[in-house]
């Protein structure tokens, strides 16, 4: 008997064509908004599975081509999810980690004993469990001095280099948008160093590693560093990642959202959970119900529509009816609405988190 079902109740159940439609018309009218490929899952462990089978791929293909992954690595809570996918893949012999080098994304600085180590957590959580070699796992050396402190960066930049560079960086949304320690303010060009840890990270770090003490500092590798990862495949669970999410995969690109620089990236990938697509929880309509009813002649539907996103011409081409103005959270998707003639609540649940704005009954 399944007994953690308090995750999977929803008073209002968002049909799957929302968010993972089948056609490819229907993809592109869903995913129009997005700057980042994005995909949505019901749960974050469906999510996790995914990112789990294409990691695997990617790992499967490097060690083909060149005898070789090389992977970095972050140690955040959503991570652990997709960490717990690949072990059992690994399990099954699915994959193998026997020739992935693995760096770590960040460190605390300094390392306080029975304090948080995002190492010592991956070690716990995935590197233990699987058979990656212990000589293919790099970290910060936490011997470093302050005064040292420039050239050790540069020295663990140059060890990725010399390995082929990154492959494969893993790593979660952070809930201000962080990648890694870039907080807000990092830009795209920073590179491996020492950053100071704001008051809201330290809050994270210490609800997260269940500790009393947390560093002020961290050593973290830098936006250019993840950019320059041939791959990145990031993830965000749960409702508090919401409004980041919509601001890094469709908003501008700006530092004040680390994230969103991964709309210059060619090959970035995002995995999000229904709850972290839904941006109600910030941006709520001004009317808590927008009743969509079908018209008699002709067939048409009432629908609530942001007037800076479509015209009352193309409203009507398209068989429906504007309501409003409302305010919404993202881009209605009109070409979805007109086979659920009983929906009741627009709810904003958007793949790439352009708004999708029904729910059937």
């Amino acid at each position: 008997m399944k007994t953690n079902l308090s995750s999977q109740i929803k008073l209002d159940r968002v049909p799957r064509r929302y968010y993972a439609p089948q056609g490819e018309l229907e993809l592109a009218a869903l995913t129009r908004e997005e700057k980042i490929y994005t995909r949505i899952f019901e749960t974050s462990d469906d999510g996790s599975e995914y990112l789990a089978r294409h990691i695997a791929d990617v790992i499967r293909r490097n060690v083909a081509a060149k005898n070789r992954c090389v992977m970095a690595l972050g140690a955040g809570r959503s991570t652990h999810s997709v960490y717990a996918s690949l072990i059992g893949m690994y399990e099954r012999g699915e994959v193998s980690f026997d020739r992935v080098t693995v760096f770590n994304l960040s460190e605390f600085f300094p390392l306080i004993p029975e304090g948080p180590s995002t190492l010592a957590r991956l070690r716990e959580i995935f590197l233990d469990k699987v058979n990656v070699r212990p000589e293919n796992i790099h970290t910060i050396n936490p011997a470093v001095t302050m005064e040292d402190m420039f050239e050790y960066c540069n020295e663990y930049e140059r060890k990725i280099s010399d390995c082929g560079g990154l492959d494969l960086t893993v790593c979660e949304i952070g809930p201000s948008g962080t990648l890694a320690f870039n907080e807000p303010g990092s830009l795209s060009t920073s590179h491996c160093r020492l950053v100071l840890l704001s008051a809201e990270v330290r809050h994270t770090i210490q609800t997260s590693y269940k500790c009393d003490e947390c560093p002020t500092t961290a050593i973290t590798l830098g936006m250019s560093n993840i950019l320059a990862s041939t791959r990145v495949m990031c993830m965000a669970w749960g409702e508090n990642r919401s409004k980041v999410a919509y601001e890094a995969i469709e908003g501008p690109v700006t530092d004040t959202v680390p994230a969103s620089f991964l709309q210059l990236h060619n090959h970035a990938r995002v995995a999000l959970d229904l709850s972290a697509a839904d941006d109600t929880y910030f941006l709520p309509l001004e009317s808590d119900i927008v009743r969509m009813d079908q018209q008699a002649d002709p067939p048409r539907h009432s629908v609530a529509v942001r007037p800076d996103r479509q015209t009352d011409s193309e409203t009507h081409q398209q068989g429906l009816h504007r309501l409003g103005p409302w305010r919404t959270g993202g881009a209605l998707r009109l070409g979805l609405q007109r086979e659920y003639p009983g929906v009741q609540r627009a709810a904003t649940h958007h793949h790439g988190l352009a708004g999708r704005q029904a729910e059937c009954r």
